[in-house]
């Protein structure tokens, strides 16, 4: 996760404008690590930055939620991808 988060910031200090694969790595390496809210706070930075999520991105997000146990958050993750009609799929 740690260096996730590094690569992420050099990214961005280097002048890289992080894509939906960048965010949606650093995403799957928070759920790795039971950093839900880092995952979440990701996702809303990616909106902010109209950086659209895909189905993967929000995959990343669920998988942190679940593994704390936070399921309503796991249950506007699929609301907003709903109203992104953006379809859940199953990994």
């Amino acid at each position: 996760f740690d260096m996730a988060k590094e690569f992420m910031a050099l990214s961005k200090a280097d002048g890289l404008k992080p894509n939906v694969f960048m965010y949606s790595a650093f995403i799957w390496a928070s759920a790795s690590c039971h950093q839900y809210q880092s995952a979440i706070d990701t996702l809303r930075l990616m909106k902010i930055e109209e950086c659209l999520p895909n189905d993967i991105t929000y995959n990343g997000v669920i998988a942190a939620c679940v593994k704390d146990g936070k399921w309503e958050v796991i249950i506007q993750m699929f609301d907003d991808m709903m109203r992104h009609c953006i379809s859940p799929t199953l990994m």
